[in-house]
């Protein structure tokens, strides 16, 4: 570059200035949070009984109902550091109150209240520790609890998935649903309607009296809306 067009540029640099480029970072698209899984290890146990997340989450709220009512009794005859494992175990049931709320949507109410009595009934049996009227205060506080919740949560259906479809007979998916108290599972039961794969349906349930039983599928009471894509 010559003087001449050095000064040409810089004359042109100053009667006609131009503001510098300034780049600003791209926004992020916000990442739908993926879909929760079973475990790997424990994958085509679930899956090969019809079970997925919800059923996974249920598990460790029963297995660390189980561990508490361990500690508690241990916790009768050899004091210890039982206790503070107990607070421990109690505090990880409600840490998987999100859970919850994820795995059962409209229902997670009635599993709120189920998991408050897994917290609590511990308690109750290490308070027997001081004396027999606590044993009758946790018997009582049980009964009226499941009074209270069969009142208040439960019904006497269910909702399922067709997987399968014979005329008047279908292969029903039913997850875990603890206000009709029944197991997850696939049910062949009958149908009085037109249902295609795929689709979700109500189908009748018969509790037992207490519950200890567990419960029994009946047939299909109500088509819920249009075919879903299977799942994959």
């Amino acid at each position: 570059m010559n003087l001449r067009e050095f000064f040409e540029k810089l004359g042109e640099a100053i009667l006609h200035p131009r503001m510098p480029r300034v780049r600003f970072p791209r926004r992020r698209e916000h990442r739908r949070p993926a879909t929760p899984q079973v475990p790997r290890p424990l994958r085509g146990y679930f899956e090969g009984r019809g079970m997925g997340w919800s059923e996974y989450v249920i598990l460790k709220v029963q297995v660390a109902f189980l561990f508490s009512l361990l500690l508690a009794v241990c916790a009768l005859v050899l004091w210890g550091p039982l206790p503070l494992l107990l607070a421990l175990s109690s505090a990880y049931l409600l840490s998987l109150l999100p859970q919850l709320r994820r795995a059962f949507g409209e229902d997670y109410p009635a599993y709120r209240f189920f998991l408050f009595l897994c917290v609590l009934l511990p308690w109750f049996l290490l308070l027997s520790r001081w004396g027999s009227l606590f044993v009758l205060a946790g018997l009582g506080f049980l009964l009226v609890s499941l009074s209270i919740f069969k009142m208040r949560y439960g019904r006497d259906y269910a909702v399922g998935v067709v997987e399968r479809s014979w005329g008047n007979r279908v292969l029903v998916r039913v997850g875990y649903d603890i206000r009709s108290n029944l197991k997850a599972g696939r049910y062949l039961v009958d149908t009085p309607f037109r249902v295609r794969e795929n689709q979700r349906v109500k189908v009748k349930v018969e509790r037992s009296l207490l519950g200890l039983r567990g419960s029994k599928v009946g047939p299909v009471i109500e088509k819920l809306g249009a075919p879903a894509s299977p799942r994959k």
